[in-house]
């Protein structure tokens, strides 16, 4: 009989106890119940000795982390415009859970051996004072057309959070390193954001896009 196959007819003979298998099988065999036990910390140090080469990857995550200073832009114009305390205090907790997704971000970034990209981010920076600008002119009180832009343009902008969310979770198996991160718990939260930002994007539509006389007109819809 080869080696090779006493070796496997060998260790099928301790399903339950992975040791005796892995010694049985002979060093350069690990059985998988090992290695899917090491601590994740351990392929995080392998990698950094591998020629991984992850700019696509750390490429689109600033692009997402330069979207969301254009994000936080549009919401602090957006806060400061309110009367109501209740949306005063929306559009700053809203203010905090962007923060806190560019802090996921960047630790993202960082753990698999990238930098945040200061051109991105200065783009992103401008973006959202250009955003502003146009939408100041349009009108940023409640019921004006700039309102409703901004909030259109916001909740676009958590729409792309959640899709980098579930592209993440596609890709998180190759990344060991990000072991501690939910993307699907960040995709529930992104999905949750994008249902309270859209519910007010909706009252503003409904005064920004018909006139006066026409909010005074009603149409009864076609008979089936």
């Amino acid at each position: 009989m080869h080696g090779g196959v006493r070796c496997v007819l060998q260790t099928s003979m301790h399903p339950d106890n992975p040791e005796k298998r892995a010694a049985l099988a002979g060093p350069s065999v690990k059985p998988l119940g090992i290695l899917n036990q090491r601590n994740p910390s351990h392929w995080h140090a392998e990698c950094e000795g591998s020629a991984f080469m992850d700019k696509d990857l750390h490429r689109y995550l600033n692009g997402h982390l330069a979207g969301s200073q254009c994000a936080l832009s549009l919401i602090a114009e957006l806060g400061k415009r309110q009367t109501d305390a209740t949306e005063q205090k929306f559009f700053a907790g809203m203010e905090q859970r962007v923060e806190a997704d560019q802090r996921i971000l960047r630790n993202l970034i960082g753990t698999s051996s990238g930098e945040e990209s200061t051109a991105l981010h200065s783009l992103g920076e401008i973006g959202g004072k250009v955003s502003r600008l146009m939408f100041l002119y349009e009108g940023m009180e409640p019921g004006k057309l700039g309102t409703f832009e901004a909030l259109e343009m916001l909740a676009m902008g958590i729409q792309g959070k959640r899709l980098l969310w579930v592209a993440l979770q596609e890709v998180a198996h190759h990344f060991p390193e990000w072991s501690a991160t939910d993307f699907q718990k960040l995709e529930f939260e992104a999905i949750h954001q994008r249902e309270e930002v859209e519910e007010r994007r909706l009252v503003q539509c409904r005064n920004a896009l018909a006139c006066p006389a026409r909010r005074g007109v009603t149409t009864q819809a076609p008979a089936a």
